[in-house]
Formats: C-alpha cells, sequence, structure tokens
C-alpha cells in the first residue's frame, strides 16, 4: 500500500470471510509515499521494504478462503492498495 496521506491510519478486512477479521495500522511515521508491505503469510508489516512497524499493528490479519467470494474493504486515508496472492497448496 502507498500512503497518499502523512500517518497511515487504516483498516483492511475481508468482508466475504464473515468473521469480523481485520487488521488496523496506525503508523505515526508514515509520511506521504510511504509504502506499507503487509504479508499475512508470514505475519509481517513492514515499512518502505525495512522497517518493522508490527508495534503499529492491532487485530487479526485477514485470510483468503476458498470457493468463497473474497471481498475486501479498506477503510482510512486516501492510498493505493495492491493486493497480491500466490497459489499454493497447504
Amino acid at each position: 500500500m502507498e500512503c497518499l496521506a502523512a500517518n497511515a491510519n487504516f483498516v483492511i478486512e475481508n468482508t466475504g470471510d464473515g468473521s469480523g477479521r481485520a487488521i488496523r495500522v496506525q503508523d505515526p511515521l508514515a509520511a506521504y509515499g510511504t509504502i506499507i508491505e503487509i504479508d499475512c503469510c508470514s505475519g509481517t508489516v513492514i515499512r518502505d521494504g525495512e522497517t518493522n512497524i508490527i508495534k503499529y499493528v492491532s487485530g487479526l490479519f485477514p485470510r483468503l478462503l476458498p470457493n468463497r467470494i473474497n471481498t475486501f474493504e479498506y477503510t482510512g486515508a486516501s492510498a493505493n492498495v495492491r493486493f497480491t496472492y500466490y497459489w499454493a497448496w497447504l
């Protein structure tokens, strides 16, 4: 996610999950153009490719559910949000 406003404060939820699982990031050090990467598999949240900001995170990491429509909702300041995933057998 690329912040288009200073002080990233946002929530991402998979509303198709039905469980209410949502992750909130409140990073007071984020500036315009900051990149925040949320890796749900490894449970990490990284600012600009190097700074671990897990201390600014609350809630639960979203998950993709098989055989369902996964609909994500973003609530927060202006940002460019991109979701990427890969196929995997678990």
